[in-house]
């Protein structure tokens, strides 16, 4: 009941339950790590040493209501066991039956539908660490905040922290066009 409640709720504000964001399953989190790595050995012109953190995916609206759907008709149907083995629960076997199975068909309809969904995420966010090469010819370890697009893309990149960062050097980029470069602090 209380997941509905969210629901109803966000709908009724009108808020984006997509914009929410959870960490991200290790599948996508490897794929999102690979375009990562493949934007800096593409853009960058020299890094060495790779750490990464705080991998978020930001699921859609629809996907995001899916998961509360599902997550509500599980609490539904613990409640539903507690309260017949507790003896709360004051109607037949068969109809205890009919209202499980009805409950795990809702569940599995919904893991299905969620699970064939075109587009579950909006886009990823991970900090990448490394030391990167600068303009006066040294390293400096930079954290840099990534943002993947659901096809594994880097759309932006922002520097969110620089050990060892003198004044008036910037990170050496590749000499091509259409590069997404990182943004300065």
């Amino acid at each position: 009941m209380i997941a509905l409640l969210q629901i109803l709720t966000i709908s009724f504000l009108g808020l984006n339950p997509g914009i929410l964001q959870e960490p991200g399953n290790p599948i996508e989190g490897k794929k999102v790590k690979t375009a990562v790595i493949r934007w800096a050995d593409s853009t960058l012109y020299k890094h060495e040493g790779i750490k990464f953190e705080n991998f978020q995916a930001f699921y859609t609206e629809e996907y995001s209501i899916l998961k509360m759907r599902e997550e509500f008709y599980r609490e539904q149907l613990d409640v539903l066991e507690e309260n017949k083995k507790s003896g709360k629960y004051t109607k037949s076997n068969l109809e205890y039956q009919k209202e499980v199975d009805k409950l795990k068909l809702s569940i599995q309809n919904i893991v299905e539908e969620s699970q064939n969904l075109m587009q579950k995420v909006t886009q990823y966010k991970i900090t990448f660490w490394s030391n990167i090469k600068v303009s006066n010819g040294t390293f400096v370890y930079y954290g840099i905040e990534l943002c993947v697009n659901n096809l594994f893309e880097v759309i932006h990149a922002r520097e969110k922290s620089a050990i060892g960062k003198h004044k008036n050097v910037s990170i050496v980029y590749q000499n091509k066009e259409g590069l997404v470069k990182v943004d300065a602090k």
